[in-house]
């Protein structure tokens, strides 16, 4: 009986991980797209909805007994500071309904993150954990890679500018997922014992890098400069890492500058800036505890820049992860979001310093993917979504890689 109840927690907290963080496939669930093109159907889209509410109820309840554990003890005031922001925020909220819709799921998500922390000793959980995020990533660029040279479905394909989505609705999206992805699975490439995993890693980063230069994003390009920079510099290679950041920097910038080499409209040349001026504005209006989560589009007629044309692009967000949560959440929700990875990031810098040199690298790269989406965050990205979805899930394994290191079960 044990060993079924381990097989379905490690089943469900993998599945949990990869999927938390792929949310952005699920659009199609709302309806019609007013950006992009959506590749699933309405039905896929909910069928894998249901499968991640699932996935992370049975990780929840694999807490039962397990609220006491040193690690999860550790990760409650992260997570409990994060959750707060929001729930506060919620509280005031100018679209109720659906900030309290998303608020239940961001406490499901809470839960399956804090299971991430409780489990990761167990190597069976360990190993679920990297192998389905490794492989079901390897499935999704590869997807991706093979939609991009067949040009299919022609209907995404001409949406998007000729620009790499695989199933996401957008190239930004695609490249926000891809950053993080690609740290990681250049970690256990560079940390996995076994020469199978470090192919298969290795091959999977591989895909992942053509599939972002493929998306044509400059933040996930930037992003990937960021990862890049923030991996090499904490592992003490810091010439290295200013000279590859300079380089990669460098052409970043040549792209952008180049016409006709980075697929995107003209008009997206300004209307991030109409987005970001709405959204300013609106933080400003609402400044302790902002409009509520997700309830941004019902406030943005009132700071609608007059020359925008481009209503449906960016009245959902401001277009910046950081005045998206201010805008959000107000001043004290954001203010929790930074006490949050504040204790987050000394917990994991005491782990980084007595680690193995194995673990010390898969810290590194995995934190270098979330530092590298933040920096793609300054010019996208939902901050309610971003902290719920993403940084839970995420801060929770840095933090049990911290704590408990990789048993050598596991790579």
């Amino acid at each position: 009986m044990e060993s079924v109840t381990g097989r379905l927690r490690a089943a469900g907290i993998a599945w949990y991980f990869l999927a938390i963080g792929c949310y952005t496939l699920l659009a199609p669930i709302d309806g019609p797209s007013s950006i992009g093109a959506p590749v699933l159907s309405r039905t896929a889209a909910i069928v894998l909805a249901a499968s991640l509410v699932i996935a992370a109820l049975v990780a929840a309840a694999s807490l039962r007994a397990g609220l006491d554990d040193d690690g999860v003890r550790a990760a409650r005031p992260v997570l409990g500071l994060w959750l707060g922001a929001l729930l506060v925020a919620g509280s005031f909220s100018f679209l109720p309904g659906r900030s309290w819709s998303f608020l239940t799921l961001a406490i499901v998500s809470a839960a399956g993150s804090l299971a991430i922390v409780r489990w990761w000793r167990e190597p069976l959980v360990a190993r679920a954990l990297v192998r389905t995020y490794l492989w079901g990533g390897a499935v999704l660029v590869a997807i991706a890679l093979l939609m991009e040279i067949a040009h299919r479905p022609g209907a995404v394909y001409a949406a998007n500018l000729g620009r790499a989505t695989g199933l996401f609705v957008t190239p930004n999206q695609f490249a926000a997922w891809l950053v993080p992805f690609l740290a990681t699975a250049c970690g256990i490439a560079l940390t996995a014992r076994t020469r199978g995993l470090r192919l298969v890693a290795a091959g999977a980063a591989a895909v992942a890098a053509l599939d972002l230069t493929a998306t044509f994003s400059l933040g996930g390009w930037s992003g990937a400069a960021a990862a890049l920079f923030f991996a090499l510099w904490w592992l003490g290679r810091r010439r290295v890492a200013v000279l590859g950041c300079a380089l990669a920097i460098a052409l970043v910038v040549l792209a952008a500058a180049s016409p006709g080499v980075v697929r995107h409209r003209e008009s997206e040349r300004f209307v991030r800036l109409d987005a970001l001026r709405a959204g300013i504005h609106l933080a400003a209006l609402f400044p302790l505890t902002g409009v509520g989560p997700l309830a941004y589009p019902r406030v943005y007629p009132l700071v609608r820049v007059p020359s925008s044309t481009e209503d449906a692009a960016i009245a959902e967000h401001p277009h910046d992860v950081t005045i998206s949560l201010l805008a959000e959440t107000g001043l004290a929700g954001l203010a929790a979001i930074v006490a949050g990875w504040v204790l987050a990031g000394r917990a994991i810098g005491r782990g980084f310093r007595v680690a193995t040199p194995q673990t010390r690298t898969l810290i590194a790269f995995v934190g270098a993917g979330i530092a590298g989406r933040f920096v793609h965050g300054f010019v996208d990205l939902v901050g309610a979504l971003e902290l719920a979805y993403v940084w839970f899930p995420f801060a929770a394994l840095l933090l049990a890689l911290a704590r408990d290191g990789v048993a050598p079960e596991v790579l």
